[in-house]
């Protein structure tokens, strides 16, 4: 018959105490607790950088809208000058033709002038009435 003695060592906790599976279970608890942590930061990070991605699609959609939108107001304002333009071009041109149809109409010249004069503004009229 042997005897089993139980030695307590200061600071040492058996196995099977309620303290030592308190302990176990916290770290247990602890280590699960971090993994749920990092999971969640790594889903807080897909979510933002979804965000940030989505973000960033509608920021460049709205870019290219306004892209579309400045060319055609540039396109728009150079229509206008060039009609514009073309609108004093024409009446500028219609000006000049009405005076030289007025003047091959009623212009006339002296007729004491040379027979040269007479040819030379005759000639000039009709190249400004075609020119114009």
């Amino acid at each position: 018959a042997q005897s089993v003695s139980l030695v307590i060592v200061p600071g040492h906790r058996s196995p099977g105490s309620p303290v030592a599976m308190l302990f176990g279970v916290g770290k247990f608890m602890t280590t699960v607790s971090l993994l749920l942590g990092a999971q969640e930061l790594h889903l807080d990070r897909v979510n933002t950088s979804v965000g940030v991605h989505q973000a960033q699609a509608y920021q460049q959609k709205n870019m290219d809208l306004s892209f579309i939108v400045n060319l055609r107001e540039e396109i728009r304002d150079f229509m206008t000058i060039f009609v514009g333009r073309m609108s004093n071009n024409m009446i500028m041109g219609t000006l000049f033709l009405g005076i030289a149809a007025s003047f091959i109409c009623e212009g006339t010249i002296d007729e004491t002038a040379p027979d040269f004069l007479h040819h030379s503004f005759y000639h000039c009229i009709v190249i400004s009435f075609f020119f114009f």
